[in-house]
């Protein structure tokens, strides 16, 4: 964690308690003491750039007679998730999937004591960059169905990929590793879906969740990008039948003799 303490006297930065860069500017802030607070952290951003680990902590010290004399000011930046929450119904199955498939490790196992009656399991997998994705079972809960879509889409009637989850897959070349990987293991999963921006493969875990590895292969957010513009075309039927080919094949290996696990 960067964590920059600076002087901000109205309104401007004098100085700085302590700056530690990782790149070692160890007086990177005095560089720009006289420049407006904000300024100051835009600026760091664009010359140092590290603003996604920064913790800024400013102290403002108001005019003599106006007020509190010291003010702390704290900017943070966004970290990403710190975990999806998912369902399942069978989470030996999704356990073994999410582990032994995809490889990611569990970190926590909670048993949930329901005062109704019954119990709900609970885990937490590290997908990476301690960003974790969490499923709960509901077992003898009082009000939960027995039966419901723990795959979200098809419960609701809609195409698989209105609500998937995308794991980072680094480059091309790992996606391509990736997916040779799933299908040894016998996961059943497209080809590589080419987005122009970003290249993508498409699979379903034991519950019929929609899932994706994707890797960006160009910068986003120019004009254009961010620009609401039509840039394909294709029919409801085309966007259900991707996903349910994946899950119809899934349900055969997993219910065919040897399916991998």
């Amino acid at each position: 964690m960067v964590v920059m303490v600076m002087m901000w006297r109205d309104g401007r930065c004098v100085g700085a308690d302590r700056c530690v860069c990782p790149r070692g500017e160890a007086t990177c802030c005095r560089a720009l003491c006289h420049q407006e607070w904000l300024d100051h952290v835009n600026l760091l951003q664009i010359h140092y750039g590290h603003m996604r680990d920064l913790v800024a902590v400013g102290r403002g010290q108001r005019r003599r007679g106006k007020g509190a004399p010291w003010k702390e000011r704290l900017i943070m930046s966004h970290k990403g998730f710190s975990h999806l929450g998912l369902s399942t119904r069978d989470l030996d199955s999704t356990r073994d999937f999410y582990e032994h498939v995809l490889g990611f490790t569990v970190v926590r196992c909670d048993l949930i004591k329901i005062a109704e009656g019954g119990q709900v399991r609970h885990i937490f997998f590290d997908t990476g960059r301690d960003q974790l994705i969490a499923f709960m079972e509901p077992q003898g809960v009082p009000g939960i169905p027995a039966d419901y879509d723990a795959g979200i889409n098809a419960g609701l009637g809609i195409p698989g990929s209105f609500y998937h989850f995308a794991f980072e897959a680094g480059s091309v070349a790992a996606l391509e590793a990736k997916r040779q990987e799933l299908l040894a293991k016998g996961v059943a999963v497209t080809d590589i879906v080419d987005h122009e921006w970003a290249q993508s493969i498409y699979f379903v875990d034991p519950n019929g969740i929609s899932l994706e590895y994707c890797c960006l292969t160009r910068d986003i957010g120019t004009e254009d990008d961010v620009t609401m513009q039509v840039r394909v075309e294709r029919s409801v039927q085309a966007m259900r039948q991707r996903w349910d080919r994946l899950r119809e094949a899934g349900s055969a290996l997993a219910s065919s003799p040897g399916a991998a696990g």
